[in-house]
């Protein structure tokens, strides 16, 4: 019984032996990563937006109109926008972001379809906003350099000019 005892103990400590034996993993295999492409010319569609911002307080109660003309070079089609008008009153709230005044009338967002709002708080901060779309990226420097963007508003002679924002890719 003291032989099979010492056998089995004898083959016991054997195998714990081979089991905690380390053995080296492989040394992984690394893949190069591919290089960057420089950033030449990009192909697709561009966008340039337009837009100046009006504070809170900047419209008076009661009911405004504004139209937002796009005069470009010549080979850029022209845009005469149709008077939206809106209404200022103290019987809505004002909202935390900034009410867009576009084309095709008042928006919460630059790019949402306008629409739904037809009254903004007289705190209500505004922006006057206009993106021309679908230009390739040779044409987005004529368009900064070249557009301008008016916004006319109630019976106002001198009419707001929108400013070029960062071009970007659509």
């Amino acid at each position: 019984m003291k032989r099979l005892s010492i056998a089995l103990l004898i083959t016991a400590l054997f195998l714990t032996a081979c089991a905690t034996a380390e053995t080296e993993p492989p040394a992984p295999t690394i893949t190069p990563l591919p290089t960057a492409v420089p950033p030449e010319t990009l192909p697709g569609t561009w966008a340039v937006p337009f837009g100046t911002g009006f504070r809170g307080g900047f419209w008076a109660v009661g009911t405004h109109r504004y139209s937002l003309t796009v005069d470009c070079p010549s080979d850029l089609q022209d845009i005469e926008g149709n008077w939206n008008s809106f209404e200022v009153t103290d019987n809505v709230a004002a909202d935390s972001n900034p009410i867009f005044l576009r084309l095709g009338g008042l928006s919460t967002n630059p790019f949402s379809n306008p629409g739904g709002f037809q009254s903004i708080n007289p705190a209500q901060e505004t922006v006057a906003y206009v993106t021309l779309l679908g230009l390739d990226e040779e044409a987005v420097q004529d368009v900064v350099a070249g557009c301008e963007i008016f916004m006319f508003f109630d019976a106002e002679e001198t009419p707001f000019q929108l400013q070029p924002l960062e071009p970007y890719q659509a």
